[in-house]
């Protein structure tokens, strides 16, 4: 018979602590599923719903260091143009060319 335990009755058992990651991964999934099938039949929200989940999953994977580069190169990209179209007359940021 095997035992689990060892001869001064401590356990060889390991239990993780519970987590909210497994969650988070099976939500991106989801949402990267959904959005494929959206996508693949010309809903426009599919796309969007794609990155999410993807967005979702590198933050999970590498956390916090990519996504703070990521929102700083979102808010570089975010700024830039804003800054830009601040410079310009009114009419002239809002015309579409």
């Amino acid at each position: 018979m095997v035992s689990t335990t060892t001869p001064s009755g401590q356990s060889w058992y390991y239990i993780p602590q519970p987590s909210h990651w497994p969650i988070v991964g099976a939500v991106a999934l989801l949402l990267m599923g959904m959005g494929a099938a959206f996508w693949f039949n010309g809903y426009g929200v599919g796309g969007i719903s794609v990155a999410l989940g993807f967005a979702t999953l590198v933050f999970m994977l590498f956390g916090y260091p990519v996504s703070f580069s990521l929102g700083a190169v979102g808010l570089f990209f975010g700024l830039w143009p804003a800054r830009r179209a601040a410079a310009l007359a009114p009419i002239e940021a809002l015309r579409y060319e």
